[in-house]
């Protein structure tokens, strides 16, 4: 595990079980603290709770919207790291994922190298800031 990874805590917020759980082993597996969540609403009040350094969150969320979410964590984490995750991924949807406080949109089903990179990338952008 590099220095960046060391104690970081990730939060998944995904309403397909198979992804939040292959998605923490994954970033278990890499040495992060990894909570995970079906839903939106408990989504926010466990970052809220638990100040996560990285939330990634699916788009298609039922309920709450993935951007909603988005939004939502961006105005009260600003300091955390937050990277959509689509099955659908455009320019269009990354720009509005963006606009509503994502750092980066995940095309899903992301490889194990490719969530961990892109992770990775997303915590040295925010302690390089």
């Amino acid at each position: 595990m590099e220095p960046i990874e060391r104690g970081k805590r990730i939060l998944v917020i995904d309403e397909d079980e198979a992804t939040r759980l292959r998605m923490s082993w994954n970033l278990s597996k890499a040495g992060y603290c990894v909570d995970a969540y079906e839903d939106g609403a408990h989504g926010i009040e466990a970052a809220t709770r638990l100040e996560p350094d990285v939330v990634l969150v699916a788009m298609g969320l039922d309920g709450l919207s993935g951007i909603d979410v988005i939004s939502s964590l961006h105005n009260t984490l600003p300091d955390t790291a937050i990277i959509g995750m689509t099955a659908y991924r455009t320019a269009e949807l990354e720009a509005i994922a963006v606009r509503a406080g994502a750092d980066g949109l995940l095309a899903k089903p992301a490889t194990a190298g490719v969530l961990r990179a892109t992770v990775r990338q997303v915590l040295f952008e925010h302690l390089a800031v």
